[in-house]
């Protein structure tokens, strides 16, 4: 390791010149003096900086001191071993790696005696890291980022401020008449009372629920959010920490849960199909759609319109403020994290039909894996508006279609199980952003809305067979549900406990078991799930649908998850990103960053849905009403 110390004393400044220079009076230095003198001449920088692989010594030691910081990734190892160290300001990283300069540094270490005996210094490569290299990126999107967030902000306290000097007029006035009231209340919200901080966080606290039988899928949609946190800061945390801590933990306990937390994103699939069914195809919307088909395109710009505002300024906080929050000895590894090069992808919902790793915002992948199965919805949702058989069959094609899609991906590629698919390279571009392989749980939720809708029209679906029954046998149709719910997710979860422990997973047991249950899991999981639902759909409520799922605190976090969603990364980033030291990776660990990324997460989706998901929601319905009630106008004089 001393090796490596030497090279830094060479340090950070701008020229090959200088470095050159330093290198010869190094080289000179060990001429004259010796090794002991070569060792006195560069042991107060060995004061603060790392001695072994995965120590990174005394960062802001360093930077209070005058010096700088350095991290240099060693890459003979099976696993890339950055080892942090201060150096004088004489070199910089890239200096460091020209070669002229290599060949002078591999000299002095030879001449000096110090080097490990395991490590070969004429074959050995590194990477050099500077921390800070990035800082001073998009300057200028870093201001235009800023004061887009001051405009925000502005814009939600002119109504508040507003109302508080207003009050002396009232108390002296007293309140207006009941005529002038009402002319207020029907007046269409002004700009700056759209964007009123106070005004959006009276209706953001308004946690009433306004249909009880679907109250359980707020508490479902905000355990899934936590799942999202958790799973992102399990992955996130394993790219901070020493390679053997990650792999250890593989066949314990804890990793079999975690290994579930990726199901998250296919309860979220699941209730978005539900609600677009719920909502899409009921009796007045599909006779509109059946004498205007073009009336899909309003849907289309009306889903983009709600997620643009959010998404936009997300990517904006992310790639250009939390690239600057963070600091320390490990801040090089966020770099891949702040791309900005194809943002553009994100903003189009095409980010994930590209095979690169250079990708901005990466997360984005499932509002683009959303919004494309949210397309290929809107063709069954024509057919159901000329025919409802034809439509609930396209959607049992689209199912069949996509589930083959993931089995056979899943053979392809001999994928087996998400806990273990996850690390391997290629699962994220060739299966898990993939939409024709994710989609089953979205059409699941699809059929399941569609029956609820047409149950709530009266007509005949399986809905009103489990309603009449539950007349008959309420306890014992509830025992069922969640007989066979918890079987399902109990198997899914623990199911693969044997593969997981087992020494030699590549044979054990037939493999294209293992590939068809990754194919086929996650669907089977939604069923679990639905089994889960059903009680509360129908009215059967008890502890858990109407108490536990529907309380204030799961529906308060469902209003914010989509702000959660979009903000959660970066917070998990930074925070991880400024450890000073590798932490040890055990569950408790990863327990305590989840609970601090939580809270930070919360408190920013709360600040984003106040001054951006609920203005912008107010204005993009004025906007929709504007041109909605423009063509019927239209229409009308024609």
């Amino acid at each position: 390791m001393k090796l490596f110390i030497i090279i830094f004393y060479i340090g950070v400044k701008a020229s090959l010149e200088s470095c050159n220079k330093v290198l010869n009076n190094l080289i000179l230095q060990y001429y004259v003096g010796g090794k002991e003198q070569l060792i006195q001449a560069i042991a107060p920088y060995i004061q603060v900086s790392g001695n072994i692989p995965w120590s990174f010594g005394d960062y802001d030691a360093c930077i209070r001191k005058g010096y700088s910081y350095s991290t240099v990734v060693i890459l003979n190892s099976l696993y890339p071993q950055p080892i942090g160290f201060c150096h004088s300001t004489d070199c910089t990283s890239q200096d460091l790696e020209e070669d002229s300069i290599q060949t002078k540094v591999r000299a002095i270490i030879k001449a000096s005696h110090i080097l490990d005996p395991y490590i070969d210094v004429d074959t050995i490569t590194y990477e050099m890291k500077d921390p800070n290299s990035n800082k001073n990126l998009h300057q200028y999107w870093t201001g235009i980022t800023i004061i887009t967030i001051i405009i925000l902000f502005i814009l939600s306290i002119i109504d508040p401020l507003k109302t508080i000097f207003s009050n002396k007029e009232i108390i002296q006035y007293g309140i207006n008449d009941s005529i002038e009231s009402i002319q207020m209340e029907n007046k269409e919200p002004s700009l700056f009372e759209k964007f009123s901080l106070t005004k959006n966080y009276q209706e953001l606290m308004n946690l009433q629920t306004l249909n009880k039988n679907l109250g359980i899928f707020d508490g479902f949609r905000s355990i899934a959010c936590l799942m999202v946190i958790f799973g992102h800061s399990f992955i996130v945390f394993g790219g901070f920490v020493q390679p053997y801590n990650f792999i250890r933990i593989l066949d314990k306990w804890t990793y079999l849960v975690i290994g579930d937390i990726f199901y998250a994103v296919d309860i979220f699939f699941q209730i978005g199909g539900f609600f677009i069914g719920f909502m899409l195809f009921q009796n007045q919307k599909v006779n509109q759609l059946n004498k205007k088909p073009l009336g899909v395109f309003l849907l289309i710009l009306h889903r983009m319109l709600r997620i643009w505002p959010c998404y936009i300024i997300a990517i904006m906080f992310h790639c250009f403020i939390g690239q600057k929050i963070g600091g320390g000895p490990r801040w090089y590894i966020t770099d891949i994290s702040f791309q900005t090069q194809k943002c553009w992808q994100n903003l189009l919902f095409i980010d994930n039909l590209f095979q690169d790793d250079n990708f901005c915002f990466g997360w984005g992948w499932y509002l683009s894996s959303d919004m494309q199965i949210f397309l290929s919805s809107l063709v069954p949702l024509l057919l159901y508006s000329k025919c409802r058989r034809n439509g609930k069959i396209a959607i049992y094609i689209l199912f069949i279609i996509t589930l083959t899609f993931s089995i056979l991906v899943s053979f392809q590629y001999g994928y087996t199980l998400v806990g273990f698919d996850i690390l391997k390279k290629g699962y994220f571009h060739n299966y898990h952003i993939k939409s024709y392989c994710r989609a089953p749980p979205y059409y699941v939720g699809l059929l399941i809305g569609i029956s609820y809708r047409e149950h709530k029209q009266k007509m005949e679906t399986t809905f009103g067979i489990l309603n009449q029954w539950a007349i008959k046998s309420k306890k014992y149709l509830i025992f069922l549900c969640y007989f066979f719910g918890t079987v399902i997710i109990l198997f899914l979860s623990l199911g693969w406990r044997g593969l997981q422990v087992s020494k030699d997973r590549q044979n054990y047991g037939p493999q294209w078991i293992w590939h068809l249950w990754n194919g086929v899991c996650r669907p089977l999981f939604i069923f679990g799930l639905s089994f889960l639902i059903v009680p509360s759909l129908i009215g059967l409520y008890d502890i858990f649908n109407s108490t536990f799922m529907n309380c204030a605190v799961f529906r308060l976090i469902a209003k914010l998850s989509f702000c959660v969603y979009l903000l959660h990364y970066t917070v998990i980033t930074v925070i991880l990103g400024t450890f000073y030291e590798t932490p040890e990776y055990n569950f408790q660990s990863q327990f305590a960053v989840f609970i601090v990324s939580t809270i930070v997460t919360l408190s920013l989706a709360l600040i984003l849905h106040l001054l951006v998901e609920i203005p912008f929601q107010k204005l993009e319905k004025q906007f929709m009403n504007y041109i909605t009630i423009k063509k019927q106008h239209q229409e009308k004089l024609v």
